[in-house]
């Protein structure tokens, strides 16, 4: 199972948006069933609270799926802290053996390197299998999230594909 989360706290956002067209796309190429969404912009007050169902639903979507896309935008030169509060729910180590597609959005292509670096090392530091090439989209590019979408599945699945770094994970169709 695929599933998309979102660290957009704002509701309908392109990052969103972007997110779950490339979960979409590489559903497509893998031939998985359409992928689940955990939206954060809806699921941040449900964060703070203890024992809250909504969060032990999210969590063990999250912690059953076989490919995650995480998404952030980019917000005072980092990845949006409602997802720090999602690592807080999730066990140790609860995305062990978990592969780890992340997507990060920014207003100028230089602010989404650093906030990459800073996403893959949190899914790291949780047990997922970072996989590379990263989706990195400025803000310019975000307006068009189909396009975008498919040419990055097509990336990723081809023999021209970045090497995986030595954190990362290649995926094969």
């Amino acid at each position: 199972m695929i599933v998309t989360v979102s660290g957009d706290p704002r509701p309908q956002s392109s990052t969103l948006d972007l997110a779950e067209r490339a979960s979409a796309a590489i559903a497509a190429h893998l031939g998985q069933p359409a992928p689940v969404t955990v939206d954060l912009a809806w699921l941040a007050p449900h964060l703070l609270v203890p024992d809250s169902p909504e969060v032990t639903k999210a969590v063990d979507l999250i912690c059953r799926a076989s490919l995650l896309v995480v998404a952030t935008p980019t917000r005072q030169g980092g990845y949006a802290g409602v997802l720090k509060l999602l690592g807080e729910a999730l066990p140790a180590a609860g995305l062990l053996g978990i592969g780890a597609v992340p997507v990060v959005t920014a207003p100028e292509p230089r602010g989404t390197h650093e906030t990459h670096r800073q996403l893959a090392d949190w899914l790291t530091a949780l047990g997922a299998s970072v996989v590379d090439p990263p989706l990195l989209v400025p803000d310019t590019l975000a307006a068009r999230p189909r396009a975008v979408a498919l040419a990055y599945a097509a990336r990723l699945f081809s023999d021209r594909a970045a090497v995986p770094s030595r954190r990362a994970v290649r995926l094969s169709a």
